[in-house]
């Protein structure tokens, strides 16, 4: 799993789940939590634009 590093500077994340309709919200810390708890772990790296 690849995250923006600064999109993890905050506490809370808002995302969409698969859709527009809804927002859902996570601690920064419960996603990696649960990233980690699939056996994976996260990279940050810093996104860019062009």
């Amino acid at each position: 799993m690849v995250l923006d590093s600064a999109l993890m500077a905050h506490d809370s994340l808002n995302c969409h789940p698969l859709e527009n309709t809804a927002t859902t919200n996570i601690a920064r810390d419960d996603l990696l939590r649960f990233i980690r708890s699939t056996g994976h772990e996260p990279k940050m790296i810093t996104l860019t634009g062009a």
